[in-house]
């Protein structure tokens, strides 16, 4: 099942002792099974800046959304500024670890092939002025542009169809 197994919310990984935690995030890490979390846990799941472990020893981390409560909207950057405020992130690199789980994350879990910024990748894109991903995800910059496969479907927070 390495690969194929996937950890839904995982909540008890926070309800531990950070040593404890940290044990079996490696274990998970290890036996290749992911995480899917909400903003709740995301800060106990994130490899320590001055760890001395590879990338590879810690879990794949995946966001998903809260379809059961009233708050957010689905918007990825709006969820990683959710987990930054959730988990008390200060530094860039913390925001921008942010923005993997709800981007990058969620496309290495499901193992998404043509996902990201390269050629010929989906271009499923949010453009914002921002000067770096730490502002994009602090600063809540308006969404200029939304691709969706490489077509429009957003400007300036207007969408550019109407449901059917």
């Amino acid at each position: 099942m390495r690969r194929k197994a996937t950890v839904s919310h995982a909540f008890c990984l926070v309800m531990t002792d950070r040593v404890r935690a940290n044990a079996l995030v490696e274990q998970l890490a290890r036996e290749d099974i992911a995480i899917a979390t909400t903003a709740q846990q995301v800060g106990r799941l994130q490899p320590q800046q001055n760890c001395d472990k590879p990338a590879s020893a810690y879990a794949r981390v995946q966001m998903v959304g809260d379809t059961w409560g009233p708050y957010g909207n689905l918007d990825m950057l709006e969820r990683a500024l959710f987990i930054g405020l959730r988990n008390n992130f200060r530094k860039d690199s913390d925001l921008e670890y942010a923005l993997h789980v709800c981007t990058q994350g969620g496309a290495d879990v499901l193992e998404l092939q043509n996902y990201g910024l390269y050629e010929g990748s989906y271009a499923d894109i949010v453009l914002v002025e921002a000067e770096t991903i730490a502002e994009a995800v602090a600063s809540r910059p308006q969404r200029k542009l939304v691709l969706k496969r490489g077509e429009p479907i957003a400007r300036y927070g207007n969408a550019l169809f109407t449901a059917a």
